[in-house]
């Protein structure tokens, strides 16, 4: 069967007002109303979420940013859900709940991470996938990128660091099937010398594909990272 694709538009500023009315009806101030609309640019997303902001706190009040709208909200959320979520944003907008928890174990147990992930989907802000990449485990996403953005934002520079190199540790063990996958966890972790043997595999791929130029690059970075002895002769 053929694939017809349709393009969707943003949401028109009038049908934008109105829904912000629909909402709030008439008590809504204009300014409010404006502000709302301009603010989400069309996104019928960032309208909801700055809807719900309002709505949830009493207020008619609009952080100055949507990221930081976001990052509001789950800072709102219990300690449990701000860590897995801190912790499922270390692997990217899709991570998987065997994976998040094992980033937070000490504070975590594993049932108490599957309840507050349950929790996190019930609250619109992740999503289960029908299909997982790794079968003993869900696989989750962020339902919009706006939020894996904020939760990694609430991570400080060591956190960072030490959760790529937690991740890429995890995802290894598990069989992660794309080496550049892990190299890079470990790359953003700074641990440049773990990510050699995984480098070596990416580039071993891309070569047998016929990609060169990528092959190029990958080996590159695996010179630039001191690979020695037989790797760096590979």
């Amino acid at each position: 069967s053929s694939l017809q694709r349709l393009g969707l538009g943003g949401l028109k500023r009038r049908a934008a007002e109105e829904l912000v009315r629909a909402v709030f009806g008439e008590k809504a101030p204009d300014e409010f109303v404006a502000r709302s609309v301009e603010q989400a640019g069309g996104n019928v997303f960032f309208l909801e979420e700055l809807l719900r902001h309002v709505a949830e706190r009493g207020t008619w009040d609009i952080p100055d940013s949507v990221l930081a709208m976001a990052q509001s909200r789950l800072e709102a959320l219990p300690p449990e859900a701000r860590h897995l979520l801190r912790a499922g944003s270390i692997f990217g907008r899709v991570f998987w709940g065997g994976g998040a928890q094992s980033l937070v174990a000490e504070q975590i147990s594993a049932d108490d991470a599957a309840t507050w992930l349950d929790s996190l989907v019930e609250s619109e802000i992740l999503e289960v996938q029908p299909h997982s990449r790794f079968p003993a485990f869900r696989e989750f996403s962020f339902r919009h990128n706006l939020f894996r953005e904020a939760a990694y934002a609430m991570l400080t520079d060591r956190d960072q660091k030490v959760g790529h190199r937690l991740a890429a540790e995890w995802l290894a063990s598990e069989g992660e099937p794309e080496p550049l996958v892990v190299a890079e966890h470990y790359e953003r972790a700074g641990q440049n010398e773990s990510a050699i043997p995984f480098l070596l595999r990416a580039a071993q791929t891309s070569f047998d594909v016929g990609n060169l130029e990528a092959t190029l690059n990958i080996a590159n970075r695996g010179l630039a990272y001191g690979a020695e002895g037989e790797d760096r002769g590979k």
